[in-house]
């Protein structure tokens, strides 16, 4: 693409207001990952009455599966509705109009975030709630929301870096589905890593999505994590960063840039 004129600061909110827009009308997504999120939080909440009223005490399941809980949510904002709306404005050629527009790669993606920003928000805001009600001490919920904001900044940054680049809109939903799947069951979200072999398991230690879940599931159950909290803060952070910057440089309007 040529040079283009720099964006006005005007245009900035009105691309906000646009994906803001674009979102709310399709809330069909929204609603669904809403309700999933809340009915997965409901369910194992019930598990946990069901077998306190047998033992007389509860197994706190809902309390150690809130690392599930989040990044599962999570990861529907980063690619239910982040990699496949994209993908399909690409496949559309809305994105090939956006190229003969002032509007920035950086700009328009950045516009983008706000609204999912705000879901994100709100599914960190039930995860705390539902942990203090669990008996997660007061003094824990600042570190925890922290953890799990910098933890969905680099989901989401990922669902971006996805987006980049795909062209089908089809494989782009097939892999919002396959993905999250992945993780799961690679994390330690639904599978203690304990049960995979010695190798594996290191190897699958290495993970920014094993780093989350470990450090999630720690701060919750008060157990030591496996590397320093202060340091998968560190190494989410940069990772975001890294991820942020280069997906810019990555996206392309058109299937031809």
């Amino acid at each position: 693409m040529t040079a283009v004129a720099p964006i006005r600061r005007s245009q900035f909110p009105e691309l906000v207001r646009t994906h803001a827009r674009e979102v709310i009308r399709d809330g069909r997504a929204v609603l669904a990952i809403l309700v999933s999120f809340i009915a997965l939080i409901a369910l194992l909440g019930g598990i946990d009455l069901i077998i306190a009223g047998s033992m007389g005490q509860p197994p706190r399941i809902l309390q150690s599966g809130l690392g599930l809980v989040s990044v599962t949510g999570f990861m529907a904002v980063a690619f239910v509705i982040t990699t496949v709306p994209l993908v399909n404005y690409r496949h559309r050629g809305i994105l090939r109009q956006l190229a003969t527009t002032p509007a920035r790669r950086a700009t328009f993606l950045l516009a983008h975030v706000p609204i999912r920003a705000a879901i994100i928000f709100t599914e960190t805001v039930i995860v705390i709630a539902v942990a203090l009600i669990g008996g997660l001490d007061a003094s824990q919920a600042l570190p925890l929301a922290f953890t799990l904001l910098l933890g969905a900044g680099m989901i989401l940054s990922l669902g971006y870096l996805l987006a980049a680049r795909m062209t089908n809109p089809d494989a782009a939903l097939q892999l919002s589905y396959i993905v999250p799947m992945l993780v799961l069951v690679t994390s330690g979200a639904l599978f203690p890593l304990g049960i995979y072999p010695p190798a594996v398991r290191i190897a699958l230690s290495g993970l920014p999505t094993t780093w989350l879940v470990d450090s999630i599931n720690a701060q919750i159950g008060g157990n030591a994590p496996t590397l320093p909290v202060g340091l998968t803060w560190f190494l989410m952070g940069l990772l975001t960063l890294v991820v942020s910057c280069a997906t810019p440089r990555l996206f392309r309007w058109t299937k031809s840039d």
